[in-house]
């Protein structure tokens, strides 16, 4: 018997971000001239609106220590969110901040939203993964073991 995988690699010369996700993800874009690139478990129209996972690369000026937590504190003030969970770590040996936020959208439902921000020299990372968050329960794992594959391709 064949055995399928449970996670599926991905991975963005656009961004230069690899990750893992479980089977049911797919690319949804990619776009080298702004650096991202999107993912989601959901394409199929009749499906309910699921998960979606944005990575994404930028330069920083060469002086700019912490665009890691300043991009977090961002994202927090820009989404009007409620932070459940907040923690300074590394990840694939540089500084990062990984964060969990709640907030409404236009239409007033509630979004989780777990990204991760990730500073390497002069580029800063950003790897954000959004749910609804009536589906929280289902997501945030997925979405905290996605963070702990992250690995970036520095070359």
């Amino acid at each position: 018997m064949l055995d399928y995988p449970s996670h599926i690699h991905f991975f963005s010369w656009s961004t230069r971000v690899s990750i893992e996700l479980p089977a049911g993800f797919e690319v949804a874009e990619e776009d080298d001239a702004e650096r991202f690139a999107l993912y989601a478990d959901d394409l199929d129209d009749d499906d309910p609106w699921g998960a979606r996972v944005q990575t994404r690369v930028a330069v920083l000026p060469s002086d700019t220590p912490g665009g890691h937590l300043a991009l977090a504190d961002a994202a927090l003030d820009r989404l009007n969110a409620s932070a459940d969970a907040r923690e300074e770590h590394v990840i694939d040996h540089c500084p990062a901040v990984e964060q969990t936020l709640r907030y409404r959208d236009n239409d007033g439902d509630e979004v989780l939203q777990h990204a991760a921000y990730v500073q390497a020299g002069d580029l800063l990372f950003s790897i954000v993964a959004q749910s609804p968050g009536d589906r929280a329960a289902e997501y945030l794992p997925v979405f905290r073991e996605m963070v702990r594959s992250v690995r970036l391709i520095l070359v």
